[in-house]
């Protein structure tokens, strides 16, 4: 062996012989407390997304073909199973996932700390609405919002796990090319959550 190399090799075995042990500590948690609904509502500005609050799940559908007006946008809306049976407007165009150029489905959850949703998959909420419209709308009530991360996988039941789980912070974007901000590089390029005050 070199002198160097031997030189390098007995240093470092001093300095790791007078390293003192860190101490480790538990999971970072930030502070609960406070009124969750206003603090996800705080930030999802942040994250690229828009919301509306409404009173309950009868405003939905009006809310959704104002938000479609709103965009000019005239192609068809994917509405969720979970969501079909409100009274949807009779002039509002409807379409499978692949045609629509709008999908509506519901959350699990909302998480406050970040502003993210939390999407499952199932035969209410398929999860091709979450990714291939561009233009997605995401009905939450105020009582599905949790703190935190883990109060959000607390809400999935472990002995029924949907095939898919996601969570949605914001619209899709990237910034591969030339690192610019791109939205709609993977799913849809606007989000709009639909807030319920009541059920």
């Amino acid at each position: 062996m070199s002198d160097a190399r031997e030189s390098i090799l007995a240093a470092l075995r001093l300095a790791a012989s007078r390293a003192a042990p860190v101490e480790r500590g538990g999971h970072f948690r930030p502070p609960a407390g406070g009124d969750v609904v206003e603090a996800f509502v705080l930030k999802v500005p942040g994250t690229a997304a828009s919301l509306e609050r409404l009173p309950n799940a009868g405003a939905v559908p009006s809310a959704v073909d104002a938000y479609r007006l709103k965009l000019g946008l005239n192609g068809p809306v994917a509405i969720a199973p979970a969501l079909a049976k409100l009274e949807w407007p009779a002039e509002l165009p409807t379409a499978p996932i692949r045609q629509a150029e709008l999908a509506v489905t519901v959350a699990q959850a909302g998480i406050a700390e970040t502003g993210t949703l939390l999407l499952t998959s199932g035969p209410e909420t398929p999860t091709t609405l979450n990714f291939l419209p561009d233009h997605a709308l995401v009905v939450l009530n105020t009582t599905q919002i949790v703190a935190d991360l883990d109060a959000a996988l607390a809400t999935l039941d472990p002995d029924a796990m949907p095939r898919a789980v996601n969570f949605v912070t914001g619209p899709s974007r990237t910034a591969d090319v030339e690192q610019t901000i791109q939205l709609g590089a993977h799913g849809p390029r606007s989000l709009h959550i639909l807030l319920l005050t009541s059920a």
